[in-house]
């Protein structure tokens, strides 16, 4: 018996998929497009504008000082909530240390945001 011999198609013609199949890949590119959201948003809220920073401390301006600046700090390892604090910040003036409150959500060795004047 002789084997029949292969058909070819039409140049231009590729695999057909149904619409189960496209709805499907659609869905796959959605949801992928989805996640991909969720995780530049966590990594932005991580990190992004405040860098991680669990809160925030305002310091009162010295006599002379006028350019508003914001500087991180990181706080030491027994740091904890509504305690007590102090930071050495330095600018044309000198040196000098300012006492603060730990802010409620911070806790040891997390990021805290300095806004102070120079």
């Amino acid at each position: 018996m002789k084997r029949p011999s292969k058909v070819k198609g039409k140049k231009g013609e590729g695999a057909k998929t149904g619409a189960a199949g496209v709805s499907r890949i659609a869905a796959y590119i959605a949801g992928l497009a989805v996640l991909l959201c969720v995780v530049a948003l966590a990594m932005f809220m991580r990190s992004g504008v405040d860098e991680g920073a669990c809160g925030q401390i305002e310091v009162d301006a010295r006599p002379g000082a006028t350019s508003h600046m914001r500087t991180v700090g990181h706080l030491g390892p027994d740091a904890t909530a509504g305690s007590s604090s102090s930071v050495k910040l330095s600018d044309r003036f000198g040196t000098y240390e300012v006492s603060y409150e730990v802010p409620e959500k911070c806790g040891p060795n997390q990021n805290i945001i300095i806004f102070h004047y120079q």
